[in-house]
Protein backbone atom coordinates (compact mmCIF):
# COMPACT_ATOMS: atom_id res chain seq x y z
CA UNK A 1 0.00 0.00 0.00
CA UNK A 2 1.60 3.35 -0.99
CA UNK A 3 1.43 5.74 2.10
CA UNK A 4 2.99 8.54 -0.26
CA UNK A 5 0.41 10.74 0.07
CA UNK A 6 0.04 14.22 1.05
CA UNK A 7 -3.52 15.15 3.37
CA UNK A 8 -4.78 18.47 3.24
CA UNK A 9 -7.41 19.40 6.40
CA UNK A 10 -10.44 21.92 6.93
CA UNK A 11 -8.54 23.36 9.38
CA UNK A 12 -11.23 26.35 10.21
CA UNK A 13 -12.37 25.04 13.12
CA UNK A 14 -8.76 24.32 14.63
CA UNK A 15 -8.02 28.06 14.34
CA UNK A 16 -11.31 29.21 15.09
CA UNK A 17 -12.54 27.36 17.61
CA UNK A 18 -12.13 27.03 21.19
CA UNK A 19 -13.65 23.92 22.72
CA UNK A 20 -15.88 21.11 20.80
CA UNK A 21 -14.59 21.01 17.39
CA UNK A 22 -11.60 22.97 17.73
CA UNK A 23 -10.61 20.76 20.39
CA UNK A 24 -11.09 17.66 17.78
CA UNK A 25 -9.06 19.39 15.45
CA UNK A 26 -6.19 20.82 17.01
CA UNK A 27 -5.91 17.25 18.41
CA UNK A 28 -5.82 15.35 15.69
CA UNK A 29 -3.65 17.71 13.60
CA UNK A 30 -0.56 17.33 16.15
CA UNK A 31 -1.48 13.66 15.87
CA UNK A 32 -0.53 13.58 12.00
CA UNK A 33 1.98 16.00 12.64
CA UNK A 34 4.03 13.36 15.17
CA UNK A 35 4.47 11.24 12.58
CA UNK A 36 3.60 13.00 8.99
CA UNK A 37 6.71 15.01 7.74
CA UNK A 38 5.57 18.48 7.69
CA UNK A 39 5.84 18.64 3.66
CA UNK A 40 3.04 16.26 3.51
CA UNK A 41 0.72 18.42 5.26
CA UNK A 42 -1.00 21.15 5.13
CA UNK A 43 -3.79 23.14 6.69
CA UNK A 44 -6.37 25.39 4.90
CA UNK A 45 -8.43 27.74 6.73
CA UNK A 46 -10.53 31.19 5.71
CA UNK A 47 -8.85 33.09 9.01
CA UNK A 48 -6.24 32.86 11.40
CA UNK A 49 -8.04 33.44 15.29
CA UNK A 50 -6.00 31.05 17.65
CA UNK A 51 -2.30 32.72 17.32
CA UNK A 52 -1.30 30.03 19.60
CA UNK A 53 -1.91 27.13 17.12
CA UNK A 54 -0.81 29.21 14.29
CA UNK A 55 2.62 30.00 16.18
CA UNK A 56 2.93 26.27 16.61
CA UNK A 57 2.25 24.93 13.55
CA UNK A 58 4.78 27.36 12.29
CA UNK A 59 7.60 25.79 14.97
CA UNK A 60 6.68 22.38 13.25
CA UNK A 61 7.21 23.31 9.66
CA UNK A 62 3.61 22.92 8.67
CA UNK A 63 2.17 24.70 5.38
CA UNK A 64 -1.15 27.22 6.03
CA UNK A 65 -2.81 28.56 3.49
CA UNK A 66 -4.99 31.65 4.13
CA UNK A 67 -7.12 33.60 1.42
CA UNK A 68 -6.27 37.31 0.74
CA UNK A 69 -9.43 38.35 0.80
CA UNK A 70 -13.57 36.97 0.35
CA UNK A 71 -13.02 34.49 3.55
CA UNK A 72 -16.31 33.33 3.36
CA UNK A 73 -16.37 32.75 -0.38
CA UNK A 74 -12.94 31.55 -0.58
CA UNK A 75 -13.93 28.29 1.92
CA UNK A 76 -17.21 27.60 -0.40
CA UNK A 77 -15.29 28.07 -3.84
CA UNK A 78 -12.00 28.92 -4.36
CA UNK A 79 -10.10 26.91 -1.60
CA UNK A 80 -10.50 23.43 -4.04
CA UNK A 81 -8.41 25.11 -6.83
CA UNK A 82 -5.87 25.80 -3.92
CA UNK A 83 -5.83 22.28 -2.50
CA UNK A 84 -5.37 20.87 -5.56
CA UNK A 85 -2.06 23.56 -6.21
CA UNK A 86 -0.68 22.41 -3.11
CA UNK A 87 -0.17 19.03 -3.94
CA UNK A 88 -2.84 17.73 -1.74
CA UNK A 89 -3.44 13.83 -2.91
CA UNK A 90 -6.43 13.12 0.11
CA UNK A 91 -8.32 16.09 1.94
CA UNK A 92 -9.81 15.45 5.26
CA UNK A 93 -12.91 17.80 6.24
CA UNK A 94 -12.39 18.17 10.43
CA UNK A 95 -16.27 19.32 10.10
CA UNK A 96 -18.43 17.94 7.46
CA UNK A 97 -18.86 20.62 4.92
CA UNK A 98 -16.52 20.49 1.59
CA UNK A 99 -15.37 23.22 -1.18
CA UNK A 100 -17.70 23.35 -4.46
CA UNK A 101 -14.22 23.13 -6.42
CA UNK A 102 -13.10 20.38 -4.88
CA UNK A 103 -11.41 17.61 -6.88
CA UNK A 104 -9.51 15.52 -4.92
CA UNK A 105 -10.26 12.33 -3.11
CA UNK A 106 -11.89 13.46 0.74
CA UNK A 107 -12.85 12.37 3.80
CA UNK A 108 -15.75 13.83 6.10
CA UNK A 109 -15.76 13.86 9.46
CA UNK A 110 -19.52 13.84 11.22
CA UNK A 111 -19.23 14.80 14.58
CA UNK A 112 -23.06 14.71 15.46
CA UNK A 113 -27.06 14.67 13.50
CA UNK A 114 -28.00 17.14 16.39
CA UNK A 115 -28.94 19.69 13.35
CA UNK A 116 -31.55 16.54 12.35
CA UNK A 117 -32.22 15.06 15.42
CA UNK A 118 -33.11 18.03 17.31
CA UNK A 119 -32.89 21.36 15.09
CA UNK A 120 -34.50 23.57 17.61
CA UNK A 121 -30.76 23.32 19.46
CA UNK A 122 -29.72 25.55 16.55
CA UNK A 123 -30.95 28.96 15.15
CA UNK A 124 -33.28 28.06 12.08
CA UNK A 125 -31.23 29.55 9.47
CA UNK A 126 -27.88 27.66 11.39
CA UNK A 127 -30.01 23.95 11.49
CA UNK A 128 -31.08 24.12 7.96
CA UNK A 129 -27.78 25.66 6.68
CA UNK A 130 -25.65 22.72 8.57
CA UNK A 131 -28.19 20.25 7.01
CA UNK A 132 -27.73 21.51 3.46
CA UNK A 133 -23.67 21.41 3.98
CA UNK A 134 -23.95 17.71 5.59
CA UNK A 135 -25.71 16.15 3.05
CA UNK A 136 -23.86 17.86 0.21
CA UNK A 137 -20.70 16.55 1.78
CA UNK A 138 -21.88 13.05 2.45
CA UNK A 139 -22.82 12.86 -1.05
CA UNK A 140 -19.96 13.94 -2.69
CA UNK A 141 -17.11 12.60 -0.15
CA UNK A 142 -14.79 9.55 -0.74
CA UNK A 143 -15.11 8.35 2.75
CA UNK A 144 -17.44 9.05 5.95
CA UNK A 145 -15.82 9.24 9.52
CA UNK A 146 -18.08 9.18 12.43
CA UNK A 147 -16.41 10.04 16.32
CA UNK A 148 -18.68 7.64 17.70
CA UNK A 149 -20.99 4.53 17.23
CA UNK A 150 -23.54 6.73 18.29
CA UNK A 151 -23.05 9.19 15.66
CA UNK A 152 -22.93 6.32 13.35
CA UNK A 153 -26.12 4.89 13.83
CA UNK A 154 -28.58 8.05 13.65
CA UNK A 155 -26.76 9.25 10.72
CA UNK A 156 -27.39 6.02 8.61
CA UNK A 157 -30.66 7.21 8.68
CA UNK A 158 -29.65 10.16 6.00
CA UNK A 159 -30.06 9.00 2.68
CA UNK A 160 -27.14 11.34 1.34
CA UNK A 161 -24.85 8.51 2.37
CA UNK A 162 -25.79 6.47 -0.62
CA UNK A 163 -25.03 3.23 0.78
CA UNK A 164 -21.72 4.38 1.99
CA UNK A 165 -21.01 2.86 5.56
CA UNK A 166 -19.71 5.33 7.88
CA UNK A 167 -16.37 4.32 10.05
CA UNK A 168 -16.10 4.56 13.29
CA UNK A 169 -12.61 6.36 14.67
CA UNK A 170 -13.00 8.37 18.19
CA UNK A 171 -11.44 11.59 18.75
CA UNK A 172 -7.77 11.23 19.60
CA UNK A 173 -7.48 12.31 23.59
CA UNK A 174 -4.29 14.08 24.34
CA UNK A 175 -3.75 15.39 28.09
CA UNK A 176 -2.55 18.89 28.41
CA UNK A 177 0.43 19.61 29.50
CA UNK A 178 -0.85 22.85 30.79
CA UNK A 179 0.32 23.55 34.53
CA UNK A 180 -2.90 23.21 36.90
CA UNK A 181 -3.62 26.52 39.12
CA UNK A 182 -5.40 25.23 42.21
CA UNK A 183 -8.81 26.81 42.53
CA UNK A 184 -9.42 28.91 45.89
CA UNK A 185 -10.27 26.61 49.08
CA UNK A 186 -13.78 28.83 49.47
CA UNK A 187 -15.40 27.12 46.86
CA UNK A 188 -14.68 23.66 47.76
CA UNK A 189 -15.78 21.00 47.89
CA UNK A 190 -17.45 21.05 44.50
CA UNK A 191 -18.98 19.29 41.62
CA UNK A 192 -17.42 20.40 38.55
CA UNK A 193 -19.14 20.94 34.87
CA UNK A 194 -17.21 21.87 31.64
CA UNK A 195 -18.34 22.72 28.24
CA UNK A 196 -20.61 25.53 26.77
CA UNK A 197 -23.83 27.11 28.58
CA UNK A 198 -26.44 26.18 25.78
CA UNK A 199 -29.77 24.14 25.72
CA UNK A 200 -28.76 20.94 25.11
CA UNK A 201 -25.93 20.99 27.72
CA UNK A 202 -29.12 20.12 30.44
CA UNK A 203 -27.77 22.75 32.95
CA UNK A 204 -31.35 23.24 34.15
CA UNK A 205 -31.70 20.03 35.20
CA UNK A 206 -28.40 19.47 36.59
CA UNK A 207 -29.16 22.62 38.89
CA UNK A 208 -32.66 20.88 39.96
CA UNK A 209 -30.90 17.87 40.77
CA UNK A 210 -27.78 20.25 42.99
CA UNK A 211 -31.18 21.52 45.08
CA UNK A 212 -32.14 18.40 45.94
CA UNK A 213 -28.83 17.66 47.72
CA UNK A 214 -27.58 20.87 48.59
CA UNK A 215 -28.79 21.16 52.08
CA UNK A 216 -27.24 17.58 52.33
CA UNK A 217 -23.92 18.37 52.03
CA UNK A 218 -21.36 21.45 51.79
CA UNK A 219 -20.70 21.27 47.73
CA UNK A 220 -20.50 23.58 45.82
CA UNK A 221 -21.68 23.70 41.74
CA UNK A 222 -19.07 25.07 39.37
CA UNK A 223 -20.10 25.56 35.84
CA UNK A 224 -17.28 26.85 33.49
CA UNK A 225 -17.91 27.33 29.43
CA UNK A 226 -18.64 29.95 27.17
CA UNK A 227 -21.86 31.32 26.96
CA UNK A 228 -24.38 30.66 24.27
CA UNK A 229 -27.36 32.11 25.09
CA UNK A 230 -27.98 30.53 28.67
CA UNK A 231 -26.15 32.45 30.99
CA UNK A 232 -28.96 34.84 31.88
CA UNK A 233 -31.50 32.18 32.75
CA UNK A 234 -29.29 30.38 34.65
CA UNK A 235 -28.36 33.77 37.01
CA UNK A 236 -32.09 34.00 37.09
CA UNK A 237 -32.51 30.39 38.35
CA UNK A 238 -29.35 30.86 40.52
CA UNK A 239 -30.58 34.04 42.02
CA UNK A 240 -34.27 32.64 42.38
CA UNK A 241 -33.57 29.78 44.38
CA UNK A 242 -31.64 31.22 46.75
CA UNK A 243 -28.12 29.35 45.58
CA UNK A 244 -25.85 32.57 44.86
CA UNK A 245 -23.44 31.66 47.75
CA UNK A 246 -23.41 27.98 45.96
CA UNK A 247 -23.44 27.76 42.67
CA UNK A 248 -20.53 29.99 40.58
CA UNK A 249 -20.81 30.49 36.62
CA UNK A 250 -17.55 31.32 35.96
CA UNK A 251 -17.18 31.81 31.70
CA UNK A 252 -14.89 31.00 29.81
CA UNK A 253 -11.32 30.03 31.59
CA UNK A 254 -7.58 29.46 31.08
CA UNK A 255 -6.82 26.12 30.12
CA UNK A 256 -4.36 26.13 33.35
CA UNK A 257 -7.29 27.27 35.53
CA UNK A 258 -9.48 24.49 33.94
CA UNK A 259 -7.16 22.20 34.47
CA UNK A 260 -7.08 23.21 38.18
CA UNK A 261 -10.70 22.86 38.51
CA UNK A 262 -10.82 19.45 37.17
CA UNK A 263 -7.70 18.25 39.54
CA UNK A 264 -9.51 19.34 42.61
CA UNK A 265 -13.37 18.80 41.88
CA UNK A 266 -15.04 15.64 43.66
CA UNK A 267 -16.73 14.73 40.15
CA UNK A 268 -16.83 16.05 37.20
CA UNK A 269 -20.75 16.06 35.85
CA UNK A 270 -21.52 16.19 32.39
CA UNK A 271 -25.38 16.19 31.80
CA UNK A 272 -26.10 16.98 28.32
CA UNK A 273 -28.71 15.31 26.06
CA UNK A 274 -27.15 15.07 22.94
CA UNK A 275 -23.44 15.05 22.02
CA UNK A 276 -21.35 13.35 18.99
CA UNK A 277 -19.04 12.47 21.74
CA UNK A 278 -18.15 14.58 25.02
CA UNK A 279 -14.64 14.93 25.13
CA UNK A 280 -15.05 16.16 28.32
CA UNK A 281 -15.58 12.61 30.25
CA UNK A 282 -12.41 11.89 29.26
CA UNK A 283 -10.70 14.87 30.49
CA UNK A 284 -12.45 13.86 33.90
CA UNK A 285 -11.37 9.93 33.90
CA UNK A 286 -7.64 11.18 32.84
CA UNK A 287 -7.23 12.98 35.81
CA UNK A 288 -8.44 9.98 37.74
CA UNK A 289 -11.71 12.00 38.82
CA UNK A 290 -15.60 10.49 39.62
CA UNK A 291 -17.57 11.51 36.07
CA UNK A 292 -21.33 11.47 36.48
CA UNK A 293 -22.69 11.92 32.75
CA UNK A 294 -25.74 10.88 30.93
CA UNK A 295 -26.96 7.72 30.03
CA UNK A 296 -28.51 6.40 26.59
CA UNK A 297 -26.20 8.90 24.71
CA UNK A 298 -22.88 8.93 22.75
CA UNK A 299 -20.45 9.31 26.10
CA UNK A 300 -21.15 5.85 27.50
CA UNK A 301 -18.99 5.57 24.54
CA UNK A 302 -16.60 7.94 26.19
CA UNK A 303 -16.52 6.79 29.70
CA UNK A 304 -17.81 3.17 29.39
CA UNK A 305 -16.89 1.09 32.51
CA UNK A 306 -15.41 4.43 34.13
CA UNK A 307 -18.27 6.34 35.12
CA UNK A 308 -21.57 6.75 36.68
CA UNK A 309 -24.57 7.39 34.42
CA UNK A 310 -28.15 8.70 35.17
CA UNK A 311 -31.21 9.74 32.52
CA UNK A 312 -30.90 13.21 31.15
CA UNK A 313 -34.43 13.85 32.02
CA UNK A 314 -34.76 12.67 35.29
CA UNK A 315 -32.91 15.11 38.39
CA UNK A 316 -34.18 12.94 41.03
CA UNK A 317 -31.59 10.01 39.29
CA UNK A 318 -28.66 12.98 39.43
CA UNK A 319 -29.41 13.94 42.77
CA UNK A 320 -29.54 9.91 44.17
CA UNK A 321 -25.94 9.39 41.94
CA UNK A 322 -24.45 12.80 43.11
CA UNK A 323 -25.13 11.40 46.77
CA UNK A 324 -23.86 7.75 45.97
CA UNK A 325 -20.62 8.90 44.66
CA UNK A 326 -19.37 10.62 47.68
CA UNK A 327 -19.90 7.87 49.60
CA UNK A 328 -18.70 5.28 46.58
CA UNK A 329 -16.23 7.43 44.66
CA UNK A 330 -14.83 5.67 41.63
CA UNK A 331 -10.93 4.32 42.76
CA UNK A 332 -8.17 6.73 41.17
CA UNK A 333 -6.36 5.54 38.15
CA UNK A 334 -7.71 2.21 38.06
CA UNK A 335 -6.49 -0.38 35.50
CA UNK A 336 -8.95 -0.71 33.59
CA UNK A 337 -9.62 2.73 33.12
CA UNK A 338 -6.02 3.43 31.87
CA UNK A 339 -6.77 0.70 29.75
CA UNK A 340 -10.06 2.57 28.36
CA UNK A 341 -8.30 5.46 27.88
CA UNK A 342 -5.81 4.10 25.63
CA UNK A 343 -8.38 3.40 22.59
CA UNK A 344 -8.44 7.28 22.20
CA UNK A 345 -4.50 7.28 22.44
CA UNK A 346 -2.90 8.54 19.32
CA UNK A 347 -0.63 5.16 19.04
CA UNK A 348 -4.06 3.31 18.52
CA UNK A 349 -5.11 5.99 16.29
CA UNK A 350 -2.06 6.39 13.86
CA UNK A 351 -2.62 3.19 11.88
CA UNK A 352 -5.99 3.66 11.70
CA UNK A 353 -6.24 6.92 9.68
CA UNK A 354 -2.62 6.56 7.71
CA UNK A 355 -3.90 3.68 6.44
CA UNK A 356 -7.69 5.34 5.64
CA UNK A 357 -5.99 8.51 4.02
CA UNK A 358 -3.34 5.92 1.95
CA UNK A 359 -6.51 3.76 0.60
CA UNK A 360 -8.87 6.97 -0.26
CA UNK A 361 -5.75 8.86 -2.08
CA UNK A 362 -5.21 5.83 -4.13
CA UNK A 363 -9.05 6.03 -5.08
CA UNK A 364 -10.04 2.70 -2.48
Amino acid sequence: MNHEFVVGFDAKRAFSNSSGLGQYSRNHIRMLASVLPPNRMVLFSPKIERADFADEMHRAGIRIVSPNQNARIWRIWGMGKEIKEQGVSVFHSLSPELPLDLNVPSVVTVHDTIAFDVPAYHSIWNAILYRIKTQRALRRCSSVVCVSRFTANRLQNLPALLGKTAEVLPPVFIPSQVQSIPPSKAIQPYFLYVGNLEARKNLGMLLEAFMMVRKRIPHHLILVGKDLGMRSSLLGFIKNMDLTDRVHLLGEISEADKNGYIEHCDALVYPSVLEGFGLPVLEGIQAGKTVITSSGTAMEEAGGDCAYYASPYQPEAWAETMMHILENPLPENRAECRSHLQQFSPETLIPAWLGLYSLVANGN
